[in-house]
C-alpha cells in the first residue's frame, strides 16, 4: 500500500511544512516542502516508532541571548568544562584548552563586531542535541556532526560532548552546539516552530542512519497531554525573565514560598474532592486536550483499518499494533485529577478487601456449625 493511500496516517503524524525549499524524506519518497533541505521519517516510520517504543529525539534551542564577548567566553567554558572537554568547530578542527578555542572565540568576535556591553539582538546561542542512556557514543556523535553539517551550513559553531566516558557528571549523552547566529553572508539565523520539527525529524533520521533507534514525532500525535515541569525548564523559564543578580538572590526563597504555596493549594483542592467523593472540575486545558485526543483516536482508528486491509502483512502487523497502542492510552486528565483517581481507586480497593474478608469470615462460622 502507497503512503499517499492513507491519508489518517498522515494527518496523524504529519511532516512539519514551512513556506520555502524542499527536503528529502527517507526511508519513504513522498512530497513535502520545509525551509530546509533535510531528511524527514515518513509516517509509517513514525507509526512504527511510536508503538515499538523508539526513544524520541531532544533538540534544545536556547535564546539567542548571548549579547556580549564575555557571556560568549562564559558559555564556551561551560560547554567546553573549562577546557576539561575538547571542542571542535564546523571544519572538525580540534581544540582541546581554553587558549585554542578561545582564539576562535575572538575571531567571531571581531566578525560580529561584539563590545564588552550587552548588544541588542544576540550574537550567539546553544543547540542541544541529546539521546537516552545506552546509545552508542561513537554513532552519536557522527550523527550530531551529520545533523551540524546539513542544517547550520554557512555559519560557524562550536560543538562539545558531554558523554560519560569523558564527562563524570554526563548520564545522558548530550551535543552542545555554540552557534554564531550571524552567517558569513550575513544572514541571522532564525526558527519558527514548523523549522524546529524539521530539525527534530532531520536529526532522528541522522541517528537512523548511523544505526540508532529515534523517532521524532509530537506529543499529540502519541497521545500525550499532560508535560510535568521538569526542574530544568523551571530553571529555563526563570532564566528568561531575571537577570544573574535577581535570580541568585530570590530564586531559592521564592522556589520555597510560592511552589510550596501553590502545591498546598492544590494538595488541599485534592483532600476536598477526595473527602466529600466529587471530582475534580475539567481545567481549559484538559478540555483542549480531550477535543485534541478524540481527534487523535479517530485519525489513529482510520489508519490502523486501512492498514489491516492491506496486502502487506508488514503493513498488517503496524496496523494491529497501532490500534492496540491507542486503544491503551492513559485517560487526559490534570495532575490533580490523577492523584485523586488514585486515591478513589485505592479506597475502592481497600473496601473490597474489607468486604471479602467479612465474606470470609461469615463462611468460616457457618462451616464451624
Amino acid at each position: 500500500m502507497k503512503l499517499s493511500d492513507n491519508p489518517f496516517l498522515e494527518d496523524l503524524f504529519p511532516t512539519p511544512r514551512a513556506p520555502k525549499g524542499s527536503f528529502k524524506r527517507e526511508f519513504e519518497t513522498v512530497k513535502s516542502t520545509a525551509a530546509f533541505r533535510f531528511s524527514a521519517l515518513g509516517s509509517k516510520t513514525k507509526a512504527a516508532g511510536v508503538v515499538n517504543g523508539r526513544p524520541e529525539v531532544v533538540i534544545r534551542l536556547g535564546r539567542p541571548n548571548v549579547r556580549s564577548y564575555s557571556h560568549l567566553i562564559k558559555t564556551a567554558d561551560y560547554i567546553a568544562r573549562h577546557g576539561d572537554v575538547e571542542v571542535e568547530d564546523q571544519s572538525g578542527q580540534i581544540f582541546t584548552d581554553k587558549a585554542e578555542y578561545r582564539k576562535i572565540l575572538y575571531q567571531w568576535k571581531l566578525a560580529s563586531d561584539m563590545g564588552e556591553g550587552e548588544a541588542k539582538y544576540g550574537h550567539a546561542r546553544r543547540i542541544i542535541l541529546s539521546m537516552p542512556e545506552g546509545v552508542d557514543e561513537e554513532k552519536f556523535q557522527k550523527s550530531c556532526r551529520m545533523w551540524a553539517k546539513d542544517m547550520l551550513p554557512g555559519y560557524d559553531y562550536l560543538i562539545a560532548f558531554h558523554l560519560k566516558s569523558n564527562d563524570k557528571k554526563t548520564h545522558q549523552p548530550h551535543c552542545h552546539i555554540l552557534l554564531r547566529t550571524i552567517s558569513k553572508d550575513g544572514k541571522r539565523f532564525h526558527l519558527d516552530n514548523q523549522e524546529t520539527a524539521a530539525f527534530r525529524e532531520h536529526f532522528a533520521s541522522c541517528l537512523l542512519k548511523n544505526g540508532i533507534e529515534a523517532n521524532a514525532t509530537r506529543r499529540w500525535s502519541r497521545g500525550k497531554t499532560i508535560k510535568s515541569v521538569s526542574q530544568a525548564d523551571y530553571h529555563v523559564a526563570r532564566n528568561r525573565v531575571m537577570t544573574n543578580e535577581e535570580r541568585a538572590r530570590i530564586y531559592a526563597m521564592s522556589k520555597k514560598r510560592n511552589l510550596l504555596n501553590h502545591q498546598k493549594e492544590r494538595m488541599q483542592r485534592i483532600a476536598d474532592a477526595f473527602e466529600i467523593g466529587a471530582e475534580i472540575e475539567d481545567p481549559d486545558g484538559i478540555v483542549q486536550a480531550k477535543k485534541t485526543r478524540k481527534k487523535v483516536i479517530g485519525l489513529a482508528n482510520g489508519a490502523a483499518q486501512q492498514l489491516l486491509r492491506s496486502q502487506n502483512q508488514a503493513d498488517r502487523e503496524l496496523g494491529k499494533k497501532l490500534k492496540i497502542h491507542y486503544d491503551n492510552l492513559s485517560p487526559v486528565e490534570s495532575a490533580q485529577q490523577k492523584m485523586l483517581r488514585k486515591m478513589n481507586e485505592e479506597r475502592a480497593q481497600q473496601i473490597r478487601r474489607l468486604q471479602a474478608m467479612r465474606k470470609r469470615k461469615r463462611f468460616e462460622r457457618g462451616a464451624q456449625r
